[in-house]
């Protein structure tokens, strides 16, 4: 994000800045997703961080979607789907790795 933030567009800086308002509400969108581990909504959280530039703000920028339609789609949409992944695929596995990890601790 920081590579972009010279851009002479206008809009694509628009863009860049409220990614990271973007990227911290879709890591709590994707976490409540994550409600059986702590480990899923880490891996929830770290998904949102690598996939948010390539998957969802420079495809915005690429067809001249508005500021508040990639915020929009960044926020809730990305973030949801990665949460609904974590919820089904995600959080059954890391939850049974959580309460291995607890019990050899207790």
């Amino acid at each position: 994000l920081m590579a972009t933030r010279g851009a002479t567009n206008d809009k694509t800086s628009l863009l860049v800045d409220s990614s990271t308002t973007s990227l911290s509400m879709a890591a709590i969108v994707a976490g409540f997703g994550c409600r059986d581990s702590v480990l899923a909504g880490l891996a929830a959280g770290y998904l949102i961080q690598q996939g948010m530039e390539r998957f969802v703000i420079y495809p915005c920028i690429r067809f001249n979607i508005p500021a508040t339609m990639t915020t929009l789609l960044a926020a809730g949409g990305y973030g949801s789907l990665v949460g609904t992944a974590c919820a089904g695929i995600v959080s059954p596995v890391m939850r049974y790795i959580t309460v291995t990890i607890r019990s050899l601790l207790q």
